[in-house]
């Protein structure tokens, strides 16, 4: 039945909790929302909500998130919810450019240039050319988040024992110099935006008045990524009439170390007195089993959360002898996922570095899987390429300018060319609205942004890049001492965070969550042994079903692993010879997987049968020639293989010596 009332009709299948989070009239609100309890929804309807109910005007409404992706996610959501006013919902930086250039202007006061690329000046302070940029633009960056100046660095991160790749006091230097050389040019970096923001609003009544007045209503998304520095402006924003409403999750408070903290979630009636805290405690996304596994790594007071499925597969916990079988065992699942009509987009690989990522991308590559990391279809794309060759527009072209250049352009460009011109226009138009100084190098990172969504293919992902994401099928890799937690992760709250970092991963998963870890894996100093995370021992106390193979079962299955695993056609034998070949390559291959434990096509795949079957290969060096077979198969099966062709009846026992 349709609610004749359109408000009424905003709240239809909320459960009692969401209803509650959206119609509250609290001030100052929070709302504690886990993984998959509907966080953006809540949130998107509760502005709606207002707003269609008078309690609200949504012309001074202002939503704050912290990507652009997740700004534009907010936008389309309240388009959806028919409100009759645009409402600015955009990224705290983007925010404040946009107000501070308002300033500006009305000063008439010659703004300062924005530095996108913060590492490009760090680079220039550098006096040890072995130091990496980006360490210190971390550093730097956590400095600024935690409202600190370069004097005060070193003390403070030798006090909260930041991860010793570089020495404090070579960064206090550094840092220093940088901010010397960015006043120097007119520079302002995106952090600098918040601070001198927060700086105007508190020191100019008439501007602090103008403001409030504007945005009387608040809206804080992933609230328990708030740092010090965006608390700050956030307070500045607040004013004697203003209303807050925030959402967010201590158990996916994940960015400590970018400076991140918690407590202004957690300890949200503190700093707001009189606020409301209202707590979802369903999980829509999550079945059974996974948020049991989930919680698991939380403590008490965060595991008050049901899955509404119960039911669904349990988690698996795998071990191999090494990260190559690591690589192969997963691809192996996902092959065979993909036999049963399951698509590659379904799967995510998700680990904890970027050098995981790299070598379980090319693993999986080889195996013949489509697979993606940060996928950019539109700047891929021939037409894009071509449109923009068309325009040749230079790095610092503004992207307003672009995006101008580009509805022209439809009229010059062939037809062919001209609906990617449009919709390239639309996504300018909306990277200007998040960032008004965005220039055409920019623009590549933002498509490269928003192009990451789902495609047919195998997401290969951090822990920390699949937040706020989801798959039917992930498989978490990796889960070994040094990786899960982090080497450098030793005090009691890095390690919180680490497990709430694999909390956020397992919870990435709609249906099913495997889990594996390897006792060697190489690094840069060679190959070296590895311990299972402490992790999953947490897990195990929940009823998980761990794959126990022995020592000896895994190194087999290692090897049979091939780099080229292809299959699609089934055998197809009208010759007696050939199906008798068959037969017998089949049974020898079943005897092979149930003494491993795998798969029957994890020895051979069916195609591989039939080529074999029909080519007869004499020799090892025949057999390796084969396509379907490989060098890698050939020397490791050959001699049993060539021999099992060429003998009439069953071998008395051809497992390798290691099954036996």
């Amino acid at each position: 039945m349709i609610a004749s009332d359109p408000c009424e009709a905003i709240l239809e299948d909320l459960d009692e909790d969401q209803r509650l989070a959206v119609t509250t009239d609290a001030v100052y609100l929070a709302i504690i929302a886990p993984a998959g309890s509907g966080k953006t929804r809540v949130l998107t309807t509760r502005i709606a909500w207002r707003a269609h109910t008078g309690r609200a005007d949504p012309r001074r409404v202002l939503a704050l998130t912290f990507t652009r992706r997740a700004a534009g996610e907010l936008r389309q959501r309240l388009k959806s919810l028919h409100l009759r006013d645009h409402v600015p919902a955009g990224t705290f930086h983007s925010v404040a450019y946009s107000l501070l250039t308002s300033i500006w202007r009305d000063r008439r006061q010659t703004p300062p240039r924005l530095l996108t690329d913060r590492s490009r000046v760090i680079r220039t302070c550098l006096d040890d050319t072995d130091i990496e940029p980006s360490v210190v633009d971390q550093e730097i960056g956590w400095a600024k988040s935690r409202c600190l100046s370069a004097a005060e660095y070193s003390e403070r991160a030798r006090a909260e024992r930041r991860p010793k790749r570089i020495d404090p006091d070579v960064v206090t230097r550094v840092f220093e110099r940088y901010e010397e050389e960015r006043r120097r040019r007119h520079l302002l970096d995106f952090d600098d935006l918040l601070r001198i923001l927060a700086d105007e609003l508190m020191a100019d009544r008439r501007i602090g008045e103008a403001v409030r007045w504007r945005f009387r209503h608040l809206f804080v998304d992933e609230f328990q990524d708030v740092n010090p520095l965006q608390f700050r402006l956030l307070q500045a924003l607040l004013g004697p009439d203003s209303e807050l409403t925030v959402v967010g999750d201590p158990r996916q408070a994940i960015y400590s170390w970018n400076g991140a903290d918690a407590c202004y979630l957690e300890q949200f009636e503190d700093y707001f007195p009189g606020g409301e805290v209202v707590e979802l405690r369903t999980s829509f996304r999550c079945p059974g089993p996974n948020l049991r596994a989930a919680v698991a790594l939380l403590p008490e007071r965060w595991r008050h959360v049901s899955a509404l499925k119960d039911d669904g597969v349990e988690p698996t916990i795998s071990q191999f002898p090494d990260d190559r079988s690591e690589a192969d065992g997963i691809a192996e699942r996902i092959i065979e996922a993909l036999a049963r009509g399951m698509g590659p987009a379904s799967h995510a690989v998700l680990v904890r570095t970027n050098t995981q990522v790299r070598h379980l991308s090319s693993r999986l590559r080889r195996r013949g899987l489509p697979v993606t990391e940060t996928p950019s279809p539109v700047l891929d794309g021939d037409a894009t390429r071509r449109i923009l060759e068309f325009l040749a527009p230079r790095p610092d072209t503004p992207a307003e300018t672009l995006a101008a250049d580009l509805r022209a352009a439809q009229r010059e460009l062939p037809e062919e060319l001209s609906s990617t011109a449009r919709a390239l226009a639309e996504l300018v138009s909306e990277l200007v609205a998040d960032d008004p100084g965005a220039d055409f190098a920019s623009l590549r990172s933002w498509l490269a942004e928003i192009a990451s969504g789902p495609r047919d293919a195998v997401q290969v992902l951090t822990f920390h890049a699949s937040k706020g994401l989801e798959w039917p099928v992930v498989h978490l890799a990796g889960l070994e001492e040094g990786l899960v937690p982090i080497w450098w992760a030793r005090t009691e709250s890095a390690l919180a965070e680490e497990m709430r970092l694999l909390h956020v991963a397992i919870t990435r998963a709609t249906r099913e969550v495997h889990l594996s870890w390897c006792a060697r894996r190489r690094t840069d100093d060679g190959e070296e042994a590895r311990e299972p995370s402490r992790f999953l021992a947490t897990m195990a106390a929940r009823p998980l079903n761990p794959e126990r193979h022995s020592p000896a079962e895994l190194l087999e299955l290692a090897r049979i692993c091939l780099d080229n695993y292809a299959d699609g056609r089934a055998p197809d034998a009208t010759d007696p010879e050939v199906a008798d070949r068959i037969t017998r390559l089949r049974a020898w291959r079943t005897r092979m997987a149930r003494a491993a434990a795998v798969a029957d096509k994890a020895i051979l795949s069916d195609t591989a049968i039939a080529e074999i079957a029909e080519n007869d290969p004499g020799t090892v060096d025949e057999l390796a020639e084969l396509q379907s077979v490989g060098p890698l198969r050939a020397r490791r099966w050959g001699e049993t293989i060539i021999t099992l062709l060429h003998q009439r009846g069953r071998l008395e026992d051809s497992r390798p010596q290691s099954l036996r």
